[in-house]
């Protein structure tokens, strides 16, 4: 099982307050899901075949909270529901690359992964992806 933390600028449009200057900065899991990323998530909307694990990420939240295409493995979360954050997801996930060998399995294959959202004082800086 390998681990990758993607700590990233904050979403777009996340409001910060006098009490986050305070906090130690050190992030938090503030939520997790668990998805499989299925061949139905490796294509887009249009049918085109998805070549960077970022993008298979997210039409797998896509698929889930947009069109009801639901692995029996997929959870629901409470940050990628909306096309906004499922766009600062994948913001998220090009900040910081997997390692090339990650990146490649999630493109050629389905896997089950976990992703945990992190963050400061209840606003999102990151995740945490864990191949399962």
């Amino acid at each position: 099982m390998k681990r990758f933390l993607l700590v990233a600028a904050l979403l777009a449009g996340t409001a910060t307050s006098p009490a986050l200057a305070e906090d130690t900065g050190m992030p938090e899991i503030l939520m997790g899901y668990t998805a499989y990323l299925s061949d139905a998530d490796h294509f887009n909307s249009n049918g085109e075949r998805l070549t960077e694990y970022w993008q298979i990420i997210r039409q797998d939240r896509a698929n889930f909270h947009r069109f009801g295409i639901q692995d029996a493995e997929d959870e629901w979360d409470d940050a990628f529901s909306t096309v906004d954050g499922r766009a600062a997801l994948e913001q998220l996930l090009m900040a910081f690359p997997l390692d090339e060998a990650t990146a490649a399995m999630i493109v050629e294959q389905p896997v089950l992964i976990h992703v945990d959202v992190l963050g400061v004082g209840g606003a999102v800086t990151g995740v945490d992806v864990t191949l399962q």
